[in-house]
């Protein structure tokens, strides 16, 4: 299978591919799964420890995350890559990474529920949007992702007003001051792949990590570490941990398909 690889913010390539080299090990052998980087655009300073484990080197970003442009901008390079280097089967993020490819998968349902909505005769994007079509996992770019500490993902209609927001699952069906019942994914976003959510628990960015757990709609599993916003190499128990979460996933995707 080929895997596309989206390293965090303030790191690189290379930096992802040293902190990834146990785990992928774990998930198979090259004529398994090939690993594919791909490098952000932006220059950046080094994410927080990351310049004492890996000096003399330049780090890199997808995206500005105070500039609703710089955004858009990283999704549509994104997408262009795909078109002229794809398809992949799937796709693992690290923290800044992760939040640009679950962005770029509900960009990518959402023009799926535009085109359905077309072909039944809808007349405008947003009623096409809101028709009842289903969100499935082929309407993704990728048929399963690894998203690992990730990144809280943006509201891209938001983005587009010039304004930064967050997506976040929508209350419902609670009170003020008392339960605040369950929760749903508001429309515009879709997440129906399956996806394996790894987090640490003592992320200072765990909060963020859990919103986009919190958005999967598909077949998803969540797993919690003790460390922090990393990848704790140093723990073969954890690295096994990972690789049994990715693997999971792996296996719902093909049995999807």
């Amino acid at each position: 299978m080929r895997i596309l690889c989206l390293h965090g913010m303030g790191t690189s390539n290379d930096i992802f591919a040293t902190q990834t080299a146990g785990l992928r090990s774990l998930l198979g052998s090259d004529n398994l799964h090939i690993f594919e980087f791909v490098e952000g655009g932006m220059e950046s300073p080094p994410a927080p420890g990351i310049a004492a484990l890996f000096p003399s080197t330049e780090y890199y970003a997808y995206f500005d995350p105070t500039s609703p442009q710089s955004i858009l901008e990283a999704l549509d390079d994104l997408n262009t890559y795909l078109a002229d280097e794809g398809p992949f089967d799937g796709v693992m993020g690290f923290s800044q990474g992760a939040a640009l490819a679950a962005m770029l998968i509900s960009r990518s349902c959402n023009n799926a529920s535009v085109s359905a909505g077309s072909n039944k005769g809808t007349d405008t994007v947003a009623a096409a949007m809101a028709s009842s079509h289903t969100y499935t996992a082929s309407s993704s770019p990728f048929s399963f992702a690894i998203f690992i500490c990730a990144g809280a993902p943006f509201c891209e209609d938001s983005l587009r007003s010039g304004t930064i927001k967050y997506v976040d699952p929508v209350e419902r069906g609670g009170k003020e001051g008392g339960d605040k019942g369950d929760r749903k994914v508001p429309a515009t976003f879709k997440l129906p792949t399956p996806v394996a959510n790894i987090v640490g628990r003592k992320d200072p960015d765990l909060a963020a990590s859990l919103r986009l757990a919190g958005l999967c709609q598909g077949l998803s599993v969540l797993l919690k570490h003790g460390a922090g916003h990393e990848i704790p190499s140093g723990s073969m128990l954890v690295l096994r941990q990972m690789a049994e979460c990715a693997e999971e996933v792996i296996a719902k995707a093909t049995l999807v398909q």
